[in-house]
């Protein structure tokens, strides 16, 4: 069980990550995801934050439903699907390791700092395919947010579209990863009060964030989040090498 000051941290976070979500479409989940590991074990690290992210995801597709573009959102949800019946397979080995948390802060941090592309990928079958690898991360290392952004560049998107469409993409993401989760055993009870209470802020997070969508400094939210982000995975690796 989690202490009540750890649960206190876990709700704000998610409150607040939701709000970052829902003014600039990314960056709360994996934000979510370094502060979670703080408190959570890594066994039921993606799992736990599966089953939140997926209110979140949810609540963002809800209000945001008229704006998807299903050209996009379809290919990806069947990509997905089949990216995360095959991590499956393998899933729960790796996330036993010591290296888990390594990897993990180095994909956040990779994922965080990466550059900005001009221009769009323009592959045959490019959703399906990103779908697949989106799948297979998301199994593996919990968020993909920041993975998923550059495909959406010049696809003649407004932002309420890349917003709804992308977060219609992660939402496929985390139910097949909490239904994976629960086929292979993992006991979603033991963590169920957290869990609504987190769900109820991300609810509530992106609620706030539709509000001030249109309002806010996107550059002070993406250069705080960087700073916390770093932080966070820094000492991620910090602990690594020396316990």
């Amino acid at each position: 069980m989690l202490m009540d000051m750890q649960s206190i941290v876990l709700v704000f976070s998610a409150l607040l990550t939701s709000i970052l979500s829902g003014v600039i479409g990314m960056g709360g989940g994996i934000t979510l995801l370094a502060v979670m590991e703080l408190f959570v074990p890594a066994s039921a690290l993606v799992p736990l934050h599966g089953s939140v992210q997926l209110m979140s995801n949810g609540t963002r597709v809800f209000l945001h439903f008229k704006h998807v573009k299903w050209s996009i959102g379809v290919p990806m949800l069947v990509g997905i699907v089949l990216g995360s019946i095959v991590a499956a397979q393998f899933t729960t080995t790796f996330q036993s390791t010591s290296e888990f948390k390594l990897v993990l802060a180095g994909f956040i941090l990779a994922m965080t700092w990466k550059p900005k592309f001009k221009k769009g990928f323009k592959v045959v079958a490019k959703f399906y395919l990103v779908g697949f690898t989106s799948g297979i991360l998301s199994m593996l290392l919990g968020a993909t947010g920041p993975f998923l952004a550059p495909f959406f560049l010049n696809e003649n998107l407004d932002r309420f579209q890349v917003i709804s469409t992308k977060a219609f993409a992660q939402l496929t993401g985390h139910l097949s990863k909490v239904v994976a989760f629960f086929f292979l055993g993992f006991s979603f009870t033991q963590y169920g009060l957290i869990v609504l209470l987190m769900a109820g802020a991300v609810i509530l997070g992106t609620y706030i964030g539709k509000r001030i969508l249109q309002r806010v400094n996107e550059k002070t939210f993406i250069a705080v989040y960087k700073v916390v982000i770093t932080t966070l995975c820094v000492r991620m690796i910090w602990m690594h090498f020396v316990n």
